[in-house]
């Protein structure tokens, strides 16, 4: 018995001592490994499904789809690995608020959003947690914090979309000698009641006369009917459709049944109503239309740079033809390159082990300069919280976008000073 006990104690120390040789090579082991697999978070607010999800969708695979190439071809940033977490929030706030808890928990250091509503909800969370947020289109004045900003746009703020709109109608094509009677047709949403203020405010100073607006429900108006006749009764030389999703099929069907534009008015959409998913669900009644737009169209603007590494990623990882691609897949991979050079700029600055979304919001602000390849070169600042200065119009000929101006500055940037 004692010589087994003696036995067993002989062979308990030697395990002791196989385990302290393997502890010391695994801690050895583990800065490398560490080293290797260091990763910095986006949180991404998808809208896959619900009332936005024709656009959202594309938006949501661009995103992801530049991170996965940015980490496949370009080895993440510097050695750092991108991981981009989502939650198909449905571009909805209460969806959006608890995607963000989610996303605070995960460490994410940014997130991406592309709906106005939670944007200006979680301005103030993001303010208090520190976490900023990129939003694809301009900020509003819901969406400022202060003294700091904590959400940012990559184009110039929504208020000013419906104006961008107006200053091409009365620079660019306008002809006679009275100033332009210009309208807009919207849907009932806070943001878009602010593209009509815009238009409404800067009439004067840009020189058109705006004769009011007409409102249309917010989700699936089964009739725009009499909402036309009014505006029509008004006798507008344009008409801004500042409508999305499925209200815009509607305006724009039914403004084509009662030949809204036979009668001498034109018609364009603000900025991200009218892509090319849109013109294809809309069909031929979409036939004449303008469409404003901050981002290029990768079915038109097919050299640019950034463009071609797109189209490239696009057919290799969702299998999309250049002709079948819309202009939110441009915009969901611009928004995280943006994000993406921000992280850069951070690292740079404090190093990876001080990472924080504190510091990707200073590097956010402090911008200069960017080339994204798709966009002019833009810059950032708590003063000037988005990237893009810039507009552009296409119309569709033929069921497809054709450009009608190259990239256009907006004389209406920051309306609340």
């Amino acid at each position: 018995m004692a010589k087994m006990l003696k036995h067993i104690k002989s062979f308990g120390l030697a395990a002791v001592s196989v385990g302290l040789a393997l502890a010391l090579l695994l801690s050895s082991a583990v800065p490398a490994k560490a080293a290797e697999e260091r990763a910095v978070k986006i949180g991404l607010h998808g809208a896959f499904t619900g009332p936005l999800a024709s656009s959202g969708v594309f938006f949501g695979e661009g995103a992801l789809d530049y991170v996965r190439h940015l980490n496949e071809v370009q080895g993440g940033i510097d050695g750092v690995r991108v991981e981009i977490p989502w939650e198909d929030t449905k571009a909805l706030v209460a969806q959006s608020m608890s995607a963000h808890k989610r996303f605070k928990e995960k460490g994410v250091v940014a997130e991406l959003i592309v709906e106005t509503g939670p944007c200006e909800v979680l301005a103030p969370i993001a303010q208090r947690d520190k976490t900023p947020i990129l939003y694809e289109g301009g900020p509003s004045e819901g969406m400022l914090t202060s003294p700091l900003r904590w959400v940012f746009g990559i184009v110039f703020s929504v208020d000013a979309w419906g104006t961008a709109c107006a200053h091409w109608i009365k620079d660019k094509v306008w002809a006679e000698e009275r100033p332009p009677r210009i309208g807009i047709v919207i849907f009932d949403v806070a943001a878009v009641h602010s593209v009509m203020e815009g238009v409404k405010r800067y009439a004067d100073e840009l020189g058109y006369e705006f004769i009011g607006y007409e409102t249309v429900p917010l989700l699936a108006p089964i009739d725009t009917t009499v909402e036309w006749l009014r505006m029509a009764a008004r006798e507008p030389d344009w008409v801004i459709i500042a409508c999305y999703a499925s209200s815009l099929v509607t305006v724009v069907k039914d403004a084509a049944r009662l030949e809204i534009a036979k009668k001498g008015i034109g018609l364009i959409t603000s900025p991200a109503a009218l892509d090319e998913v849109m013109v294809r669900i809309i069909g031929n009644d979409s036939e004449g239309l303008y469409s404003s737009q901050c981002y290029p169209s990768p079915t038109v603007e097919t050299e640019l740079p950034e463009m071609k590494v797109l189209l490239e990623a696009a057919k290799k990882y969702r299998g999309y033809e250049p002709e079948k691609m819309t202009t939110w897949y441009v915009v969901g991979w611009t928004n995280a390159m943006v994000a993406v050079e921000a992280i850069r700029l951070a690292i740079e600055k404090v190093g990876i082990e001080n990472l924080s979304g504190q510091s990707v919001r200073d590097a956010l602000a402090s911008i200069k300069d960017f080339d994204t390849g798709l966009l002019p070169p833009g810059s950032m600042s708590d003063d000037k919280p988005w990237l893009s200065d810039y507009f552009r119009v296409y119309q569709v000929k033929q069921g497809k976008f054709v450009s009608a101006t190259e990239w256009i500055k907006t004389p209406v940037l920051w309306p609340w000073e």
